[in-house]
């Protein structure tokens, strides 16, 4: 039931696209930082793996180096950015 829920919620943010608190990005490249820092500098947001600037859906693998990745580019980040990793 949770899968199925987050698949009509990704649907609704696919349709919505990237703006003010949504990014997609491919794979996380030089500017995931600078992202991350600027949703911590706004009201927040939330940053898609795995999905083109274009809305398609590329996937990504979820894998434990890839989740130690996106903390240690938080915690490297002036100041340090709270980031929540969520993954289906």
């Amino acid at each position: 039931m949770a899968k199925q829920k987050f698949i009509i919620d990704l649907k609704a943010v696919l349709e919505l696209g990237e703006g003010q608190f949504i990014e997609f990005k491919e794979s996380p490249d030089k500017s995931l930082p600078k992202e991350m820092v600027a949703f911590a500098n706004a009201s927040g947001g939330v940053i898609y793996l795995g999905i083109t600037d274009y809305g398609q859906i590329k996937g990504i693998e979820t894998s434990n180096r890839l989740k130690s990745q996106i903390q240690d580019t938080a915690r490297n980040c002036d100041p340090p950015v709270a980031v929540l990793l969520k993954a289906l």
